[in-house]
């Protein structure tokens, strides 16, 4: 695709100026592995991110905030994988990262805790899926607009774990306020508004 030449052509200028531009070319392996991931091709992605990780080695500090993005690009392959353990491995050394070299109102923090909700949720431990969605979304109070479409996937995650856990009115006023956001900021057929119709289907057959 367009796309996929166009980091080609970009990952070869890089490694080819003197002196490489190596943090450059591992930021554009990062871009090459998610639009290979977008397409379902995870071995190539897997492939482009850990080579970004050995380029950022080579050429930026080990906390550094783009090595905690790649290894939450590696964690969501893991999860994808069902290899859950080594997903929420990966999740802890990105949040830490995050921890150590972001202020706290950076909306990062919430990234991280959302992958390891989303992990979570995958494994079926919905407790510790309910508490990271439930960090995620203090977090993104701090940092986002009130009616931030981020803030209504949250709220949906949050409403559909409520609803594995058996909570029903509880997930029906997160699944409000998730409905609410997304009403007011997102189209019709945005995926969001469409799975949020879809819980809420799912909910009123539970209930």
């Amino acid at each position: 695709t367009r796309a996929i030449n166009c980091y080609n052509r970009a990952y070869n200028l890089h490694m080819s100026a003197r002196p490489k531009r190596l943090a450059s070319a591992g930021k554009t392996l990062n871009g090459l592995g998610i639009v290979y991931s977008e397409q379902g091709r995870q071995s190539k992605a897997e492939e482009c991110f850990q080579q970004a990780l050995k380029l950022f080695k080579k050429s930026i500090p080990k906390k550094h905030i783009d090595v905690a993005g790649t290894l939450l690009n590696l964690g969501t392959i893991d999860c994808d994988r069902q290899h859950y353990d080594e997903a929420i491995v990966k999740y802890h050394k990105a949040k830490k990262i995050y921890d150590s070299s972001l202020p706290s109102c950076h909306p990062n923090h919430a990234i991280a805790r959302i992958n390891l909700g989303n992990v979570y949720l995958a494994s079926e431990d919905y407790s510790k899926a309910c508490e990271e969605y439930e960090i995620a979304l203090k977090l993104q109070q701090q940092s986002l607009l009130s009616d931030h479409p981020d803030i209504a996937r949250t709220l949906h995650n949050l409403a559909v774990v409520q609803t594995r856990l058996g909570n029903i009115e509880q997930a029906k006023q997160y699944l409000e306020r998730a409905e609410e956001i997304a009403g007011h900021t997102l189209s019709s057929k945005h995926p969001l508004v469409s799975s949020i119709r879809e819980t809420k289907a799912l909910m009123a057959e539970e209930s």
